[in-house]
């Protein structure tokens, strides 16, 4: 243990970091969040230069599942992310990519070169999580009336629509985790924040769900027909509960309607494999109405 003295200066005080710990941390010129607690601790925790200039960077081998390596780079908030390539496994890299490209937003291919390619992540800092749960909540309900319509006339190209829809909730999903994990490792969120990311985080993964759920329904119209039962009830109890996560509220009336839809669903003569995914569907809303 490392004792230091309080020196006054003029009207404040100071006390010296230890030099390692500010060489290990690259702090020179940079900065800490200093943040009082109880017991007579005071913590600090690094910031590092604000005017740094180096990207995070994570490698990938394209030997590899590179989709995989590539999506969990980008969940994990890297900004550059290298792809090294070999002749052998060249193509199967681009096609990967294209792939990650049409999950990821803002993933851009930025570089080629015969032993590497480069992509870098271009986010906006103005995005809100608040704001992509809504809309990945906005774009699930259109697949639910969607995929009822489907199962109703067999419309294949409903399926087809509310396939693309899926593909759009997943982008918001994977953009709304990196967005809410970067957030939680920033030393500038307040604690009491951090703690609302983690129900934004459940929330967001429960509506991802759903959404493949519809896509699940959506995908028997080709050899069930049948009228789905409590549509409406679901598409307003899932309005009400991401409502009150995002604005804050109670279950209120999203508790009962759920109650009203189980039992018409109980009651109703439905294929077992549309019952079954009913089912989950209010399962699921009953988890999310539990982070209200």
């Amino acid at each position: 243990m490392d004792v230091k003295r309080v020196i006054k200066l003029g009207g404040s005080y100071y006390v010296a970091l230890p030099k390692e710990w500010v060489r290990a941390n690259r702090l020179e010129g940079g900065y800490v969040i200093v943040e009082a607690e109880g017991g007579g601790v005071l913590r600090l925790r690094t910031l590092g230069s604000l005017g740094a200039e180096e990207k995070p960077r994570a490698r990938v081998s394209c030997k590899g599942d590179v989709l995989r390596g590539v999506l969990s780079a980008y969940l994990k908030g890297y900004e550059v992310i290298e792809v090294s390539v070999e002749d052998s496994c060249r193509e199967r890299a681009l096609r990967e990519i294209s792939r990650a490209q049409s999950l990821l937003v803002g993933l851009e291919l930025v570089e080629e070169s015969d032993r590497e390619l480069v992509l870098h992540c271009f986010i906006r800092d103005d995005y809100s999580v608040e704001s992509l749960l809504s809309r990945m909540n906005a774009v699930s309900l259109t697949m639910l009336e969607r995929a009822a319509r489907a199962l109703s006339t067999g419309d294949e190209a409903l399926v087809k629509e509310v396939h693309v829809l899926d593909d759009r909730v997943d982008r918001l999903y994977f953009l709304a985790v990196r967005l809410i994990r970067s957030k939680v490792a920033s030393p500038l969120t307040p604690p009491e924040y951090r703690v609302r990311l983690v129900d934004l985080r459940l929330a967001a993964r429960n509506i991802e769900d759903l959404a493949d759920t519809y896509e699940g329904l959506a995908a028997l119209a080709p050899s069930i027909r049948c009228e789905l039962v409590g549509v409406d009830l679901i598409a307003e109890a899932q309005r009400l509960i991401v409502k009150a996560i995002i604005e804050g509220g109670g279950r209120g009336e999203a508790g009962e309607l759920l109650g009203r839809a189980r039992l018409a669903l109980a009651e109703a003569e439905l294929p077992l494999p549309v019952k079954e995914r009913m089912a989950r569907v209010l399962d699921l809303l009953d988890d999310t109405a539990d982070l209200v």
